[in-house]
């Protein structure tokens, strides 16, 4: 999709810089640095003088790919989008930074809201609950977060409404091998850096060292002062600390960057060793006045939600490097947590 829309804009702006490419399009300058190497090495585009410009070649190609894929949306069961809301204001959607809420980052590098005709303002928050309120204060229409906000939000009778899955698992908690720590004895009186009460994160922890060695939770430190983009850092760099809850990515960026880092509890698994069943980490989420002032928004953007889902499941080794572009983490990382990580839209409970 990024060649297809790199192409048909050269050919609209034949002089355009690469750094005009990447604010018209909403990606990373590395991305389209890369991509227009790629073109050029193919024969699609040329270079002279006054700027870029697409061959006879870079046309068929568009073309191709323009038809590869409508033809892809049909496969899925979704029709090419044409209707649109391009003369509207953006449609703000909120996510916490994490592979298992990276579905509309995904979703934007393939080019499915602009294909809807639908312009998106994507904002990164620490927490669910952040994103929440945000919908509620109306400067968010949707967003990607955790299921125990959501879950609580419901339960207070507000009127946020879950709209789909995005996935299973992604927590761990990892610790300091330096330190000893080979079981959950081992964390009797050690500081653990966790996300806030009402969090995915937090209840997994308490819950399952609380039904375990109840004891041993009564002793724990739980700090939640630090946000989750810095807690592998200070983790590294403060010998107080002897571990975190956190997900994936960074779970997986842990165990990459640190030889001293290792996962003492993958939740999803032990959940599913107890119960023999997943739960839906993560949701799309909006507000009741949403799906009723804006149906048609609603569906639009659920069919890109679930088209964008069908992609990470179906080109797994594409997805991979899509999800390495759009959360500014290594290729393998990436692969590492997807072990961790189920992509789906039906909400598991």
């Amino acid at each position: 999709m990024r060649k297809l829309q790199i192409l048909r804009l050269v050919e609209a702006r034949p002089s355009i810089s690469q750094n005009e490419i990447s604010r018209q399009l909403s990606y990373a300058v590395s991305a389209v640095n890369r991509t227009v190497r790629e073109l050029q090495t193919d024969g699609e585009l040329i270079r002279n003088p006054e700027g870029w410009h697409v061959t006879d070649k870079g046309r068929r190609l568009a073309d191709e790919l323009s038809a590869a894929y409508s033809s892809q949306l049909r496969a899925l069961g979704h029709a090419p989008f044409t209707a649109g809301t391009s003369g509207r204001e953006p449609v703000g959607i909120g996510l916490v930074r994490s592979l298992g809420t990276a579905v509309p980052l995904v979703a934007k590098e393939l080019g499915m809201f602009d294909a809807a005709g639908i312009r998106i303002e994507e904002r990164l928050y620490d927490y669910a609950a952040q994103i929440l309120q945000e919908m509620h204060d109306g400067r968010l229409a949707f967003g990607y977060g955790g299921m125990a906000a959501c879950l609580e939000e419901r339960s207070e009778g507000t009127d946020a409404e879950f709209l789909a899955a995005c996935n299973s698992g992604g927590h761990a908690l990892v610790v300091k091998r330096s330190l000893g720590i080979t079981s959950i004895a081992d964390l009797r009186q050690k500081t653990i850096l966790v996300p806030p009460e009402g969090t995915v994160a937090h209840r997994l922890l308490s819950t399952f060292v609380r039904s375990r060695a109840p004891d041993v939770f009564e002793t724990l430190c739980l700090d939640t002062s630090v946000s989750p983009a810095n807690m592998l850092y200070a983790l590294q760099l403060n010998s107080q600390y002897a571990g975190m809850v956190i997900w994936e990515p960074w779970v997986s960026l842990a165990e990459t960057n640190s030889q001293d880092l290792v996962v003492l509890i993958d939740f999803a698994k032990s959940w599913q060793d107890a119960v023999g069943k997943s739960y839906s980490t993560s949701v799309l989420c909006t507000l009741a006045k949403t799906v009723t002032d804006e149906p048609d928004l609603v569906r639009k953007i659920l069919r890109i939600h679930r088209s964008t889902i069908e992609f990470l499941n179906q080109e797994p080794e594409e997805a991979n490097r899509v999800l390495a572009d759009v959360l500014n983490m290594p290729l393998d990382v990436i692969q590492a947590g997807r072990r961790r990580v189920s992509f789906h839209s039906d909400l598991q409970w």
